[in-house]
């Protein structure tokens, strides 16, 4: 932290405010990055504004790797022109130049491109793969929403009848459910409580984040939803709920109640998507239409890559 490129982007941060996608700003990116060194890369585009990107290195096994931070959906370029940055496939170039200089080993970045520039991106050396996330666009009526749920969705809403929304939820409840949650299906965050309750803490700051909590009148939480949002769009970036109540319809209240809450703000809802297929269809229950967007990943040379993806195999197990 603190290099000139990194104070330059938290000036351009400032000065676009809420233009910048929340993954993007550069508050965000301190909170993920834990301590991690933090960067960005300029390039300059024909005919507009130099445009940037953000990125985290991380230090492992002896190499520099940039890395997408936990968290963290995507990074995307950022301008001071209004327009969506045109020349992303000269900025990924102007990228590549800039880690081969700084001796980075391999590079992973998530973004929106177009089908062009993830071929010209390949053409450049990166792996592009293909991710899906899922968005309700339409959110201008609040009688629509409920009719875009499938018909099991809206009776696990009639079975939540009895339940209420609380007032507040602190981050460190929210990460004490979460944990608990997956305990109960022999798993662990794959965070720490200090990054998702510093990340919360510092987004409620800036005025971009809510925790969603349905309880019952006891005040025993049954479901709950971490979202977060920036002039555009809301994401649906932590739902989580206790599997022994999985039938009284609280996740799909909690649901509900964040896809309504980006409708009061006239924002699109971003589930955020996923690959597997019971997740991605349970989103499209919800009314999220499919849009693409990309991983990309660069690896110095073969040597690297066949060494980072037989330590990811060892880690699977």
């Amino acid at each position: 932290m603190g290099s000139r490129e990194w104070q330059r982007y938290e000036e351009l941060c400032l000065h676009c405010g809420e233009t910048v996608p929340v993954f993007s700003q550069s508050w965000w990116i301190e909170a993920v990055s834990e301590k991690r060194e933090t960067s960005a890369i300029y390039a300059k585009a024909e005919s507009s504004a130099p445009i940037a990107l953000p990125y985290v290195i991380t230090k492992k096994m002896g190499l520099r790797l940039v890395l997408m931070p936990q968290l963290t959906q995507f990074f995307s370029p950022t301008s001071h022109s209004e327009t969506r940055p045109t020349d992303n496939t000269g900025l990924l170039a102007e990228l590549l130049g800039h880690f081969r200089r700084r001796g980075v080993s391999i590079a992973q970045l998530r973004t929106y491109l177009t089908e062009q520039e993830a071929k010209e991106a390949e053409e450049l050396g990166f792996e592009a793969k293909p991710r899906t996330s899922y968005k309700i666009r339409r959110l201008d009526r609040l009688d629509r929403i409920e009719s875009l749920f499938s018909p099991n969705n809206k009776r696990l809403l009639n079975r939540a009848s009895g339940l209420r929304e609380r007032d507040k939820m602190s981050p460190n409840e929210f990460y004490d459910f979460v944990e608990a949650n997956l305990r109960k299906r022999g798993k662990q965050p794959t965070y720490s409580r200090h990054l998702l309750t510093s990340l919360i803490e510092v987004a409620m700051l800036h005025g971009s984040a809510k925790i969603i909590c349905i309880e019952d009148e006891q005040a025993r939480p049954y479901a709950a939803a971490l979202i977060v949002w920036d002039a555009h769009t809301c994401y649906y970036l932590v739902p989580t709920y206790d599997k022994d109540l999985a039938k009284s319809g609280a996740m799909t209240l909690a649901t509900l109640r964040s896809i309504q809450f980006a409708q009061s703000k006239g924002l699109v809802f971003d589930f955020e998507g996923s690959d597997i297929k019971p997740i991605a269809q349970a989103y499209r229950h919800y009314g999220g239409q499919p849009e693409t967007y990309y991983e990309l990943m660069w690896y110095r040379n073969d040597l690297v890559k066949w060494g980072f993806r037989s330590y990811l195999k060892i880690r699977k197990g």
